[in-house]
């Protein structure tokens, strides 16, 4: 499999996870933002099985997912993301599986980026990237550092690339997966290097 882009140890790849997963080398830490049930099911992809691929990974994992719906895998502790803003939902759980010692529970308070807005972007130090679910880069970093996984980082919803660009500036390895073309583009740019798309 060609990458799309590939730099400093950072690698994107545009296509179906389940079928690039297999290709890859073992991963150390999976952070990802996946498509949820109720949310933009059809802009997402989402699929009810989505993340079964997930249950035979055997390495920590933090998962992205709404309140309003059953969290489909087993975990061992959950995290909360208070937006800190009047947004529809004012908060997303980040459920973790698979933490070495066991684990536990934690509130992070990162003001969320709403509807793009430049001042969003300013109070958070975030670039606007258009993506509707995008992340807060210190939420990423404060996930990343809190993992006692200090090898490769695997987004395999990537978006817009916030995962790898929190994996960059702390200076892990990472690898993101999108199947939107357009969102491979931004990250790419967003990591600042030339893009190598190839058809």
């Amino acid at each position: 499999m060609t990458p799309y882009y590939e730099h400093a140890g950072i690698t994107i790849y545009h296509g179906d996870c389940r079928e690039i997963l297999p290709t890859l080398p073992k991963v150390d830490l999976v952070l990802t933002d996946p498509p949820y049930p109720n949310t933009r099911e059809a802009e997402y992809k989402y699929q009810a099985d989505g993340l079964d691929f997930l249950a035979e990974l055997d390495t920590h994992q933090f998962i992205f997912w709404t309140p309003s719906a059953a969290f489909p895998l087993n975990w061992d502790g959950k995290r909360i993301w208070d937006k800190a803003v009047g947004t529809c939902t004012q908060f997303e759980e980040i459920y973790e599986r698979n933490r070495a010692g066991g684990s536990g529970y934690k509130m992070h308070r990162f003001y969320s980026m709403g509807c793009f807005s430049s001042v969003g972007a300013q109070m958070t130090g975030d670039t606007v990237t258009g993506h509707p679910s995008q992340k807060p880069l210190r939420l990423m970093k404060a996930l990343i550092l809190s993992s006692a996984s200090p090898g490769i980082i695997l987004d395999p919803f990537m978006g817009s690339g916030t995962t790898l660009v929190a994996a960059k500036d702390i200076g892990r390895a990472a690898i993101g997966i999108e199947i939107e073309e357009r969102y491979c583009e931004i990250a790419a740019k967003r990591l600042g290097q030339e893009v190598f798309a190839f058809a």
